[in-house]
């Protein structure tokens, strides 16, 4: 169980080889292009893979409430892990955002929607907001009937978590079984 994936972080080419690691986290991984967003949104330190591969990899840890004690949930390492979800390529030299089926400049990324639709809610389990990533407990989904404003990205939605719906912006999606 889980919502794995990784952000392949390269920071060197030698000719068409790259060099990088592998920045994988264990849940929230529908929602990681948001979290590389964010990063890059703040057009700081792009030339500076270093800072950039921490400041992606410590976004991971806030969007998906990774304990900098614990053992499980995130990850470092040359090789890539057992995802469930596309590997999100951000590569430093070519100043690029790659995935499974696109490519983008930094600059075009920022610019990219990738706010999850139902489809990411229903991997996610209906234990993540499924507009920015940010976790619920059970108990939490439980109690939240009516408007709930997540605490995190801000966005507001109307929660029937017993029926499995959710309605945003007048938009109504249906949890699959």
């Amino acid at each position: 169980m889980g919502d794995r994936a990784s952000v392949y972080f390269v920071d060197q080419m030698d000719n068409e080889n790259k060099i990088g690691l592998y920045l994988y986290t264990h849940w929230g991984g529908a929602l990681l292009k948001k979290t590389v967003q964010k990063v890059l949104a703040k057009t700081e330190r792009w030339n500076d893979s270093q800072y950039l591969a921490r400041m992606i990899f410590c976004q991971m840890l806030q969007d998906f409430e990774g304990k900098l004690e614990g053992i499980t949930g995130f990850g470092i390492s040359t090789f890539e892990g057992d995802n469930d979800n596309p590997t999100i390529e951000v590569n430093v030299p070519l100043q690029k955002v790659i995935t499974e089926d696109k490519e983008w400049s930094f600059e075009e990324f920022i610019k990219y929607n990738s706010t999850p639709d139902i489809d990411n809610w229903e991997s996610s389990n209906g234990e993540l907001c499924p507009f920015c990533g940010g976790f619920c407990t059970e108990e939490e989904l439980d109690q939240m009937v009516g408007t709930y404003t997540c605490e995190n990205c801000g966005e507001e939605w109307e929660v029937w978590y017993k029926t499995e719906k959710i309605i945003h912006n007048g938009r109504e999606f249906k949890k699959e079984k």
